[in-house]
């Protein structure tokens, strides 16, 4: 065995559906991160040293783990990172779209953990260290000023942390392919729509100039530690309240006028899309990325700073509320995502 750089480390994630039970990385389960931090985070068990005859501790253990990725990455339009960000979502209904490309829908499931992913990671010449159960917990999608790649951030929770795996070997993980090599770039053509929750179909005209943008999806989850006759800890849980959140934050050149002050004074209600577009597919169909909020309003004040002597930009959070009835043109009372590739299997 020996030592290798970060660019020959190999990183593969698959989704599974049976927990403790790891899934063999392979073709198109390749990912490419430009940072990665990983670990099990675990306690400090120790004792009191009254009456040992010193003044040092004179034991200590391992104690409980909460086993955590986080990783960020250029956001490709398929690849082992849309699986995680759709396990996140929990729901991925595909349509054919013609000319071979795919709408991957990625919508709410209320109904946790069915689904779950494993993490391996081959740091040096022959080993592999492996997360046999991951569930993703928190999702970036951040839009720099254009013309830039589109990043993902995410944080994942894993059951355990193996050093050693009859699933995944340094064998099987030569195999990992990349699905797809094309890499979000947003640029100026990419687009934000927004208007009144109660207003019509979004469309071209309720276009807003923006200069970059984030969009924040937290499930909390936690570790679960409980005596179970095996190693690692036991099915995840829902944590949080609500455990579910949503953040639309954007910012603007400068302020034309006080309509968002008044919006965030008054609690108005407003919906919003956005997209990304790439590589023609053929047809009519591109690669894309597209984005819908049938709810949110302000309630974070608005960051405007005067720190300069032209123009300050001014930065808006949107909190994302679950919708009462569907507004026009959205088709979930909740936050949606549709990728549109040319994978024709579900994700999860």
């Amino acid at each position: 065995m020996a030592d290798i750089t970060g660019g020959d480390v190999v990183i593969g994630f698959k989704v599974g559906s049976v927990f403790e039970t790891a899934v063999a990385c392979g073709a198109s389960d390749r990912l490419e991160v430009l940072n990665i931090t990983h670990g099990e985070n675990a306690e400090e068990l120790s004792t009191n040293p009254i009456g040992s005859g010193t003044p040092m501790l004179n034991d200590a253990q391992r104690g409980g783990t909460d086993p955590r990725i986080e990783f960020t990455k250029r956001l490709h339009y398929d690849d082992a990172a849309n699986a995680a960000l759709a396990l996140l979502y929990g729901t991925d209904t595909v349509v054919n779209m013609g000319s071979g490309a795919y709408c991957h829908s990625l919508t709410l499931n209320e109904t946790r953990f069915s689904k779950f992913g494993t993490l391996a990671i081959q740091p040096t010449t022959t080993e592999v260290m492996e997360y046999p159960s991951c569930s993703p917990a928190k999702a970036t999608i951040t839009m720099p000023q254009p013309p830039g790649y589109v990043d993902l951030a995410m944080t994942l929770l894993g059951n355990k942390l193996e050093l050693a795996s009859a699933v995944n070997t340094s064998a099987t993980m030569s195999n990992l392919t990349l699905a797809n090599s094309n890499r979000m770039v947003a640029d100026q053509a990419d687009y934000l729509w927004i208007n009144a929750i109660g207003g019509s179909t979004l469309s071209s005209s309720d276009k807003l100039n923006f200069t970059n943008l984030v969009f924040d999806h937290e499930y909390q989850i936690a570790a679960n530690r409980e005596y179970k006759g095996s190693a690692g800890n036991g099915q995840f849980l829902v944590a949080g309240d609500p455990p579910l959140s949503y953040t639309l934050t954007f910012t603007l050149k400068n302020l034309a006028d006080l309509t968002y002050f008044t919006a965030m004074q008054a609690g108005t209600e407003y919906k919003a899309h956005f997209r990304v577009r790439g590589p023609l597919i053929g047809g009519s169909q591109y690669y894309q990325m597209e984005v819908y909020i049938p709810r949110m309003k302000i309630i974070t004040d608005i960051s405007r700073p005067l720190n300069s002597s032209a123009y300050n930009p001014t930065t808006l959070t949107f909190m994302c509320l679950v919708a009462d009835s569907l507004p026009s043109g959205m088709t979930r009372l909740t936050p949606y995502l549709n990728l549109y590739n040319t994978k024709s299997a579900a994700y999860v």
